[in-house]
């Protein structure tokens, strides 16, 4: 996960791990891995 490599690039804020959280849910909705209905 990219996640874990940018902690290690800059301090992450919960605000911002949880805008990358939902970055990765969107990437995967997209891939067609989850369902929007």
């Amino acid at each position: 996960m990219t996640i874990i490599i940018n902690s290690g690039y800059q301090k992450r804020t919960q605000k911002d791990y949880s805008l990358s959280l939902k970055h990765q849910i969107v990437f995967e909705i997209e891939q067609g891995e989850l369902s929007t209905t």
